[in-house]
């Protein structure tokens, strides 16, 4: 999945930009090679201790994915290590890996505003461009869902990553669908479909859409009165 492709590349980004730093600091400190050497075994032990908490999150994701029930222990320890890996280890790309699976806990248990929160805090703290965006596309997602169209665009406003764009632009046509502005829906889903490859299945969904406004249906099925929208 694209998300699990972004999370491999932070990890390695993360000690890439972060560990020769550190080190420099310690020896240059006056801890030389003991000094380095005591800095590595805490940096892994760190590291390690984040990975161990998210193992329970990843059990739990697995079994989702594989449509099995989770079971009620194994579901709350999850949500316990999620919030653990959030307070204690907020600078590891395992806790924005949590604060996602929070979220959706969240809306799962039907409360929009509590993952928008949760959403709100790790994009405070990510350090990766493109892991922010993908925070951002979920927090515009929960906009839409509670009837709120503008804080949908304006979240999308500050979109860093070109790789963000048509799923921003596909959003954006929903919120203007939201609003009943059918023209400037169609537009949306146009620049979308214009930045897709003719051979992205991505493309049947967005055309579907763009069907529903011709013809008077919306995406879900509804009625909707935009058959002249974008003639």
């Amino acid at each position: 999945m694209y998300e699990d492709e972004e999370s491999l590349r932070a990890i390695r980004s993360w000690w890439s930009r972060y560990a020769p730093a550190a080190a420099l600091v310690l020896i240059l400190g006056g801890g030389g090679y003991g000094g380095w050497q005591y800095w590595k075994e805490q940096e892994r032990q760190y590291h390690l201790e984040a990975a161990v908490l998210y193992r329970d999150i990843s059990l739990a994701l697995d079994a989702d994915a594989e449509g099995i029930p989770i079971p009620d222990d194994l579901q709350e320890t999850s949500l316990v290590s999620a919030r653990r890996l959030i307070e204690d280890y907020p600078d590891l790309l395992y806790a924005t890996l949590a604060s996602l699976y929070l979220a959706s806990q969240h809306v799962s248990g039907t409360q929009p505003q509590a993952a928008i929160e949760v959403l709100e805090s790790a994009l405070q703290t990510s350090e990766l461009s493109s892991v922010r965006d993908i925070i951002r596309l979920r927090i515009a997602r929960l906009h839409l869902a509670l009837n709120d169209p503008e804080s949908t665009r304006s979240i999308l406003t500050a979109l860093e990553t070109p790789a963000s764009a048509v799923r921003a632009a596909e959003i954006r046509g929903d919120s203007f669908y939201l609003e009943q502005d059918y023209t400037a829906a169609a537009t949306s889903y146009r620049v979308a479909l214009a930045q897709l490859p003719e051979g992205s299945p991505f493309r049947v969904y967005l055309n579907w859409k763009l069907q529903g406004l011709t013809s008077g249906t919306s995406a879900d099925g509804s009625s909707s009165v935009g058959q002249n929208a974008i003639q």
